[in-house]
């Protein structure tokens, strides 16, 4: 598996930031989308930052199998996140 790391700490960074600037506590970030979605991306939301929803997108069926299938990413899915297959090219996907 693939992890981008540099991506990861500046993720973290800016979810550290956000409580800085609001006095220390937990900060929703609301409803997120993840766009380019992938494993580490997806696992880092639901278990680093507090949201209402999850929306992940991924322009490649197989990526989206695979996060699907991941047991960590499918026993953390709410019934609000969604894991989206389309592309932002395509006109009627979005």
């Amino acid at each position: 598996m693939f992890v981008n790391f540099r991506n990861v700490m500046v993720n973290l960074c800016v979810s550290r930031l956000a409580e800085k600037w609001h006095g220390g506590k937990e900060v929703s970030w609301g409803r997120f989308l993840d766009a380019g979605t992938g494993v580490g991306s997806l696992k880092w939301a639901q278990k680093q930052i507090t949201t209402t929803s999850i929306t992940a997108i991924t322009a490649d069926v197989q990526m989206q199998r695979q996060v699907m299938s991941e047991p960590s990413v499918n026993a953390s899915l709410r019934t609000q996140d969604q894991i989206l297959v389309g592309n932002w090219i395509d006109e009627t996907f979005w």
